[in-house]
């Protein structure tokens, strides 16, 4: 566990720095943002964390970094490959960082073709995730009230309450 968790962390430091070094962006300016990202606990408003323990979601933002950069190096290709297998690994990061990356994409204004052929390996690479999800979708009880409940009220209340959050928190993201 140990050695996956300092693996992943070190691929995540590494897609942070040199996705600061796609915006020319110096070194010492990188290492303290990522120190003060990391001093904050990784997030403003919420608990959400891609350094801290060994898990698929780690590995996915692993995936995803690397994706961003390759995006940003105008190697698509590459990029929609760590972009599937992020949603691979672990759906929730891939089905907000999917359709993120590919607006992303829309915005720099990509050749239609390039689109294609990113949302083609996209998907190919996000098969080992989705393929789970639908059988399990196709096999599972549906959630009780109770269920429901215990959920939003005492497992994961800062998913599903925004006033959980602080009020600067959310104004700093606000402003972000």
């Amino acid at each position: 566990g140990w050695a996956g968790r300092v693996l992943v962390w070190i691929l995540c430091l590494a897609g942070l720095m040199k996705l600061g070094q796609n915006w020319k962006i110096p070194f010492w300016a990188i290492a303290f943002a990522v120190g003060f990202w990391l001093a904050i606990g990784q997030a403003v408003v919420n608990a959400e964390w891609m350094i801290a323990s060994f898990e698929a979601k780690t590995v996915a933002y692993a995936c995803l970094l690397f994706a961003l950069n390759e995006f940003a190096n105008e190697r698509p290709s590459r990029g929609a490959i760590l972009l599937g297998l992020a949603f691979s690994f672990h759906p929730a990061v891939g089905l907000w960082a999917v359709p993120a990356a590919g607006l992303a994409l829309l915005a720099e204004r990509v050749a239609v073709r390039d689109l294609a052929k990113v949302a083609g390996l996209t998907l190919l690479f996000s098969l080992p995730g989705i393929i789970p999800l639908i059988g399990d979708q196709l096999s599972a009880q549906p959630a009780s009230f109770d269920d429901w409940q215990f959920i939003v009220t005492k497992h994961m209340p800062f998913h599903f309450d925004p006033f959980y959050f602080s009020t600067l928190g959310m104004v700093v993201l606000g402003f972000m």
